[in-house]
């Protein structure tokens, strides 16, 4: 299968990188609004079923195993195949007080233990990265059970954020395939998915778009500006009126469905 980037690009990414904070949906202030939406969006999606097993492919340096671990009751695993991000995968664990395994593998190989062994299946970033994004959600499926559930969250490259980011930091644009929700529910339904929902999450979050190499101050006033704009908006989504999710400003896609039970 063709990945747009390999293990040695996330081992600089996650070597120097600090340990990330907890996904705490609880917290009311406007920096975390955005974890606040992805939680309401998986509270919908994810079947509430304490003790089942999820796992999470490209799990490096997650937060997010912590979070199903505490506010849903689940048993938590993760799979990746850089080692210096499995340590910090595992460093989030203990730093948060969660009994979680992590797997140093690559999911499209993985030990025979793992699969058709998850009620749930989940990733943050890492489908967009395959030439043949179905082809990557086949593989994920094979560590579900008949039943299980498959969530994808992806970054909005179809959107105002993806135009940025291609002009921001060109080589971060180009290692993403552009999805928009339509096409990714198709790549679900083609990896032979089923009961497919795919929807925009968030109404902005300008702050996911990288500055890149050079970092110049034109570069960092208009990102700064623009987070300002994502800031007004969440004040008003949570203070005011909803915002809506849409292709054109939300930072994330999000697409769930199932495997069939027979």
């Amino acid at each position: 299968m063709a990945e747009k980037v390999g293990k040695d690009y996330w081992e600089r990414i996650w070597q120097p990188a600090e340990l990330p904070r907890p996904v705490e949906p609880q917290r009311d202030t406007l920096r975390n609004h955005s974890y606040y939406e992805i939680h309401r969006a998986l509270s919908r999606l994810v079947p509430a079923l304490p003790g089942a097993r999820l796992i999470e492919f490209g799990c490096a340096q997650s937060s997010w195993l912590s979070y199903f671990a505490k506010h849903a009751a689940m048993r938590v695993a993760g799979i990746d195949y850089a080692p210096r991000g499995c340590e910090k995968a595992a460093a989030v664990l203990a730093r948060d007080g969660v009994d979680g395994e992590i797997v140093q593998a690559d999911f499209m190989a993985p030990p025979d233990r793992l699969l058709e062994a998850f009620d749930v299946g989940i990733s943050f970033g890492v489908a967009e990265h395959f030439e043949d994004t179905a082809e990557c959600l086949a593989a994920f499926r094979r560590f579900l059970r008949p039943g299980g559930t498959l969530v994808t969250v992806i970054p909005n490259m179809a959107g105002l954020a993806g135009t940025l980011q291609r002009w921001l930091d060109r080589e971060v644009y180009d290692i993403h395939v552009v999805l928009d929700a339509p096409a990714l529910a198709e790549a679900h339904r083609r990896a032979g998915l089923i009961d497919v929902r795919s929807e925009y999450l968030v109404c902005s979050n300008f702050g996911m778009v990288t500055l890149g190499a050079g970092r110049s101050p034109v570069k960092r006033l208009l990102r700064l500006g623009l987070m300002g704009v994502s800031y007004a908006l969440w004040f008003v989504d949570r203070s005011i009126l909803r915002v809506p999710a849409t292709r054109w400003l939300s930072p994330y896609i999000i697409c769930a469905a199932r495997l069939p039970s027979a």
